[in-house]
């Protein structure tokens, strides 16, 4: 995979997490090509964990840029996990690879958190205690298995 990021990126040297982030936000082709090569494998993924799980009672996927990439139409449901931006601004700066850039970026990019919790099923938000997410979390369950 690091190989055919390259050659879909020549500018990039050598495959470097940094680099090609700060690459695709910051060029909307290149993230164009990244983003035409790895949805195609994620779609499969997707379709592949459905039907392990068919069984399931419940399956749960993080899918980053899940509205953006249109990718909500795979799922029965969506739940929207959502905190205050101070809180997602803390979270982000904790990260090795926090770059300040970078985060405005993704933001840009981003439906806005209310779009998201306005199209999602459920939501959740995380910036609470974790007594209060775990009563969320619940919820959550308890709603789903009268569906």
């Amino acid at each position: 995979m690091q190989t055919r990021i390259l050659q879909l990126l020549p500018e990039l040297e050598y495959f470097n997490i940094g680099k090609i982030s700060n690459l695709i936000y910051n060029n909307d082709l290149a993230r164009e090509k990244i983003q035409n090569f790895i949805y195609p494998l994620l779609i499969d993924k997707l379709i592949l964990f459905k039907k392990e799980n068919a069984n399931s009672k419940f399956g749960f996927a993080g899918i980053p840029l899940l509205y953006e990439a249109k990718f909500d139409k795979y799922f029965d449901f969506v739940v929207t996990i959502y905190c205050s931006e101070e809180i997602r601004m803390q979270r982000a700066i904790t990260r090795s690879s926090f770059d300040i850039e970078i985060y405005n970026k993704i933001k840009e990019i981003q439906l806005s958190q209310e779009s998201k919790i306005a199209k999602a099923d459920f939501a959740i938000n995380s910036g609470v205690d974790m007594l209060d997410l775990e009563k969320q979390i619940a919820k959550l369950i308890k709603d789903l298995e009268v569906i």
